[in-house]
């Protein structure tokens, strides 16, 4: 593909077409060299996605869902979370994921409290502004807290805004469960 210019749009998951849910569900499982096929299963309605975009081929995605953080038990915070980061292979280390990344964390400062992610590159995003959570994490369920941590070598990040309470990072951290919970 001739890299033409790069064009970031933002669209609801409600307004994706079938099309677009295919692109984004075989580029996500060509980058990550995982099956996607039940993306769409797990995100909400109402999920903000940005595609990267050259001549009208996605080769960059994430998506912002909302999610609820507690800080510490007692600070409710509107966390504007981070999925489904993907670039074409072949196109990576180009710039277009940032530029997706970018537009996503513009979206979280002007709609959300914090961001949130779970990531196995904390390099890539700590260059955007996200910073490593570390405090202790947690699952909120009907059982109340349960212990939570990120699959394998993740880690958890946040992107932090002028509506931000002061937080040193090292609180406890929980958020609702749902399958994988970060």
């Amino acid at each position: 593909m001739n890299a033409g210019h790069l064009v970031v749009e933002s669209i609801l998951t409600e307004a994706l077409t079938a099309v677009q849910r295919t692109a984004i569900v075989d580029l996500c499982s060509a980058a990550h060299d995982e099956d996607f096929g039940l993306l769409f299963f797990f995100l909400p309605h109402d999920g903000q996605h940005f595609l990267g975009l050259i001549d009208g081929v996605l080769v960059a995605h994430a998506v912002c869902t909302l999610r609820h953080f507690v800080v510490d038990g007692r600070i409710p915070l509107r966390a504007g979370y981070i999925d489904a980061v993907a670039t074409m292979p072949g196109l990576q280390r180009r710039g277009y994921g940032s530029a997706v990344m970018r537009t996503a964390g513009e979206h979280i400062r002007t709609h959300y409290d914090i961001g949130g992610l779970s990531t196995s590159r904390p390099s890539f995003y700590r260059r955007l502004g996200w910073r490593r959570w570390r405090g202790f994490l947690a699952a909120r369920t009907e059982q109340g807290l349960e212990p939570a941590a990120p699959r394998g070598e993740d880690v958890v990040m946040v992107l932090t805004s002028t509506s931000t309470p002061p937080l040193t990072l090292g609180e406890q951290l929980s958020v609702e469960w749902r399958p994988g919970v970060w």
